[in-house]
C-alpha cells in the first residue's frame, strides 16, 4: 500500500513538466496556473510588447486570448481555459481581430502563431 501511495503522489507536479518548454507552458495554462505568463514571456520574450505596441485599444483579456492564440489553442480549448462559451471566444477573436486591423481573408490563428 506505502509503495502504491509513494509511486502516484511522490510529486504531483512532476507530470506538469517535460523537456518542451511550449508543452509546459501549455500545461501551466491548462491547468490554470498564474506561473505561464513568467513562462510564456520566457520562450516569446517580445511577443506581448509587440502585441501592445501593435493597438493600444488591446485590454488585458485580449492579450491573454493572444498568447493562448499564440500557443495554437483551438477557440474551444480557449473558451475551455477562460471558462466561457465559444460563441464568446468567437466574438472576442472577432474584435482583436479588428483593433489589430487582421484582414478578414487571413485566419487569426495562423496570424497569431506567426506573429512576432
Amino acid at each position: 500500500m506505502s509503495n502504491l501511495v509513494s509511486r502516484n503522489f511522490t510529486n504531483p507536479q512532476e507530470r506538469f513538466y517535460t523537456t518542451d518548454p511550449a508543452q509546459n507552458l501549455k500545461s501551466f495554462i491548462e491547468k490554470g496556473d498564474l506561473h505561464f505568463l513568467s513562462e510564456f514571456n520566457g520562450i516569446f520574450p517580445n511577443f506581448i510588447s509587440k502585441v501592445k505596441s501593435a493597438s493600444s485599444k488591446l485590454n488585458a483579456m485580449d492579450i491573454k486570448f493572444c498568447v493562448l492564440l499564440k500557443m495554437g489553442f483551438s477557440t474551444k480549448e480557449i473558451a475551455s481555459v477562460t471558462k466561457s462559451t465559444i460563441r464568446a471566444v468567437q466574438s472576442r477573436k472577432y474584435r482583436i481581430r479588428k483593433r489589430l486591423g487582421v484582414p478578414k481573408d487571413e485566419d487569426l490563428n495562423l496570424f497569431m502563431v506567426t506573429f512576432s
